[in-house]
């Protein structure tokens, strides 16, 4: 994982994993409550990538989101598995 700023007024960031299912990278103190990004697996084996408010640890209650202003520049797998993600988002989120 990655992050920058660069002197704007947005961060930057970058994932890669080898995970199997999804990968997530969370922006809080503690998992319940927080927003996150998530890219995850598809059944035909494409790959998406969301904006997601978790307001507990099942996942029912990974929810849609909008309001955190993400912009994802790269969702894919690579041929060896991997998970790539790169966004990025505000620096301050309303």
């Amino acid at each position: 994982m990655f992050w920058s700023t660069n002197g704007t007024d947005r961060i930057d960031f970058g994932l890669k994993s080898k995970a199997v299912a999804y990968a997530s990278i969370g922006f809080g103190t503690t998992m319940p409550g927080t927003h996150s990004a998530i890219i995850y697996a598809l059944s035909d084996g494409t790959v998406s990538a969301g904006d997601f408010f978790l307001k507990d640890r099942t996942a029912s209650q990974i929810l849609p989101s909008t309001d955190q202003g993400l912009d994802f520049l790269t969702v894919e797998r690579t041929s060896d598995g991997a998970f790539i993600l790169e966004f990025w988002r505000p620096l301050k989120v309303g």
